[in-house]
């Protein structure tokens, strides 16, 4: 919860936008949380540079839109059949820890049992983000006009709403 005052929450109208500025205005690859014949395990830390990470919904997984737009795979090996996957917020973890590994990012410091907390920059409380608190962006990375964040199409134009494929978030201080 206190996390998200320290990031920067974007949202896009569709889901091609979000890839456009992932790659393009970001100078990122997207690599897919999902298991497909070419993913590798996430323990291998088979990353690429900076990276965006795509979760698949939890009953799904990804779309084949979602899967078309991925640079690469990562799963998470399971060391029982009791489950197909993971939770999607356990899977996020898991793979975020990975690459936080991967690329050296320094522990934080500790006082006692717990890790030492800074000020986030942003004042908007975790239970007060939505929609309406983010901004809206397009491809380019230009902030698109206030409204256009209430309802989000497909590619084809069909509305939908899923956050793991149109919402982004990122280091404030970027």
């Amino acid at each position: 919860h206190g996390t998200a005052g320290h990031l920067r929450f974007s949202h896009f109208t569709k889901f091609s936008d979000a890839v456009a500025y992932v790659r393009d205005v970001r100078g990122m690859k997207l690599c897919g949380v999902e298991i497909t014949p070419s993913a590798v395990s996430v323990c291998v830390h088979p990353f690429r540079g900076s990276t965006a990470f795509l979760m698949g919904n939890e009953g799904a997984g990804l779309t084949q839109i979602q899967i078309e737009a991925c640079d690469q795979f990562v799963y998470i090996p399971q060391h029982s059949a009791a489950t197909a996957s993971l939770n999607v917020n356990a899977a996020c973890a898991v793979v975020l820890h990975h690459f936080a590994q991967w690329a050296a990012l320094p522990e934080a410091p500790r006082d006692g049992f717990k890790f030492l907390e800074a000020a986030p920059p942003s004042s908007t409380p975790h239970s007060g983000m939505g929609l309406k608190q983010m901004r809206t962006l397009n491809a380019d990375g230009s902030i698109a006009p206030r409204g256009t964040a209430s309802t989000a199409t497909d590619d084809d134009g069909h509305e939908s709403f899923d956050p793991g494929a149109l919402s982004l978030f990122d280091n404030e201080s970027d």
